[in-house]
């Protein structure tokens, strides 16, 4: 959506996801998606890459900013969200979530051997900072056609940048 977003107002999109692993390659010398960087070097280092790409936008004006479902659980980078301009949270229904999520197979920050009870848990853990922080919130169920519409509205009414947090 925040690529659909910036391509319709013609600025620049970036995806923090994709910062984390181009820091990652930089670093390493070899590529591997987030998360396989999660599973690989854990929660901590990613969360670390997470930071340092958030950072990287941080003198980013008047563009749309799509922020990783995990984001939020760093409180150190809060400061640094804000900073970016107005949040939008795209909310979802917890069973069309749970259908995406695995569309990729299972995440490593789910356990394999107890999947549902793993993810109830991380569904608890994660929707009360969603819901808590200050962010405009569109709910994206059944309405995929004027999700848009909401957002450029949103982006023009604003004067920085727009983060959109997707629940995952």
């Amino acid at each position: 959506m925040g690529k659909r977003l910036s391509e319709k107002i013609d600025c620049s999109f970036f995806d923090v996801d994709q910062i984390v692993e181009q820091l990652y390659r930089d670093e390493h010398g070899h590529s591997l998606s987030v998360r396989a960087i999660m599973a690989l070097r854990g929660e901590r280092a990613f969360r670390a890459l997470e930071k340092r790409a958030l950072l990287s936008l941080s003198i980013v004006k008047r563009s749309i900013i799509a922020l990783g479902g995990g984001t939020l659980l760093n409180q150190d980078v809060f400061p640094l969200i804000k900073a970016l301009g107005q949040l939008v949270y795209l909310k979802i229904e917890k069973d069309l979530l749970k259908k995406r999520m695995f569309l990729s197979g299972i995440p490593s920050f789910l356990d394999p051997s107890n999947l549902e009870e793993s993810f109830e848990n991380h569904y608890r853990e994660r929707l009360p900072l969603y819901t808590s922080i200050s962010a405009a919130c569109i709910d994206v169920q059944n309405k995929e056609e004027t999700i848009l519409e909401e957002l450029m509205a949103l982006y023009r009414s604003g004067s920085g940048s727009i983060g959109i947090l997707k629940a995952r």
